[in-house]
């Protein structure tokens, strides 16, 4: 073929790898037939051509909204209004997303290609990444993908990755929000920068957690706002999601929830200054779970066989320590240089004994996680199975048990 080929062109294959389309964005397509090893087909019958690109067959190919039959004649325009930004098939049915505009919400269509291109559609929360005919490789796109069981689909939107199970589109109940709790303890005490659980019904169509840093703020297809600020979000499932209060949060703020199945009710919450809670860990051999206090001899969890012994160093894992200096992004990782040192230093008591601070603040490395370090003394301090170890910062206070041994 003559070497005068548009950057921009497309290249797909069908399932079955004997037949190549190629597109242009001038409007001419062509078409490799594997048997034959030549071109076999080149027409242009169009001024242009631009977005999601695919073979459905060895038969029929996507271009945009157009259905392409093996002479490369448009055999069938589908259904639906905007740009097309992605398109897989699986099982007979044609999946594209589409958007208005980068501003609106976008649409993950189902589309029946032997039924004159009637489809079902689902909303997204923000529009998928779309074509560009003015940037060079931007007039076709490919932002959505099936899994090879064609149980799930990823799609490439605005904000990063989203993953929708292949019945995204089976009819889900409005999104509920009941409450708002720390992330730690599940107590109603919340405070800005650390890490809280929202509870309620139809939240997310799917189950999806990030270890990504900075965390996203779309998750599994959700979206959560605070007095209109998007939360960052750790983990999103039905009945609950994760994230991080903003640092910029107080008063008495409102929340609501964003899916594809719609918008939630509005939710006001208390926001308090600082308010400590540890959090609980699992330890193999143990049938609960035990608050997050380490000892610095061993990195390993307190607990009964594992006791604080006088004059060890502790490191308490919380949230709700609040405000910290230097300013930290919400949704970045705690620093480690320089660390990120709560603007309120907290009061650490075992047994009614102060331990002196060595460092509170931001975990390095961790989003909403807080750290103080602590240095329990060679004396003065009683033992015993059940010793309360209390943080107290401002006005709140939170207390939990630890074993103390000589």
């Amino acid at each position: 073929w003559k070497n005068c080929v548009d950057p921009s062109t497309a290249l797909a294959a069908s399932p079955s790898g004997a037949k190549i389309l190629g597109a242009q964005p001038d409007g001419t397509v062509l078409l490799y037939d594997a048997q034959v090893d030549d071109f076999v087909a080149a027409r242009k019958d169009l001024d242009k051509l631009e977005g999601a690109y695919g073979a459905v067959s060895d038969e029929q190919f996507v271009v945009g909204g157009l259905l392409f039959n093996s002479s490369l004649v448009p055999s069938q325009v589908f259904n639906g209004s905007g740009l097309t930004s992605g398109v897989v098939v699986s099982r007979e049915m044609a999946m594209r997303t589409t958007a208005a505009s980068a501003e609106n919400s976008g649409l993950v269509e189902h589309v029946n290609v032997a039924d004159t291109g009637s489809s079902t559609a689902a909303r997204l929360v923000e529009a998928p990444i779309l074509p560009d005919a003015t940037i060079v490789g931007r007039a076709f796109t490919r932002t959505l993908a099936s899994t090879r069981d064609n149980n799930a689909y990823v799609l490439l939107s605005r904000s990063g990755l989203t993953v929708l199970p292949s019945n995204y589109d089976a009819a889900l109940g409005s999104p509920t929000i009941d409450s708002v709790v720390n992330a730690a303890d599940f107590k109603t005490a919340v405070a800005p920068g650390g890490l809280i659980s929202i509870f309620g019904k139809n939240m997310s169509p799917v189950n999806a957690a990030t270890q990504t840093t900075p965390l996203p703020t779309l998750l599994g297809d959700s979206c959560l706002s605070i007095n209109g600020q998007l939360v960052p979000l750790v983990f999103v499932s039905p009945g609950q999601i994760n994230g991080q209060l903003p640092f910029n949060t107080a008063g008495t703020p409102s929340m609501v929830l964003h899916t594809p199945s719609g918008v939630s009710n509005t939710l006001n919450f208390s926001v308090l200054g600082t308010a400590p809670s540890v959090f609980k860990v699992a330890v193999e051999g143990w049938g609960a779970e035990v608050p997050a206090v380490l000892r610095a001899s061993n990195n390993q969890v307190v607990t009964l066989s594992n006791p604080v012994h006088l004059d060890d160093w502790l490191s308490l894992y919380v949230t709700g320590l609040g405000l910290v200096s230097p300013d930290v992004p919400t949704g970045a990782a705690g620093p480690a240089d320089p660390l990120a040192l709560a603007d309120v230093e907290p009061e650490v008591t075992l047994g009614g004994v102060q331990l002196p601070v060595g460092y509170a603040g931001l975990a390095p490395g961790s989003v909403g996680v807080y750290q103080i370090n602590v240095k329990v003394p060679f004396k003065d301090v009683a033992t015993g199975m059940d010793v309360p170890l209390t943080i107290k910062q401002g006005s709140y206070e939170t207390t939990v048990s630890v074993r103390v041994v000589r």
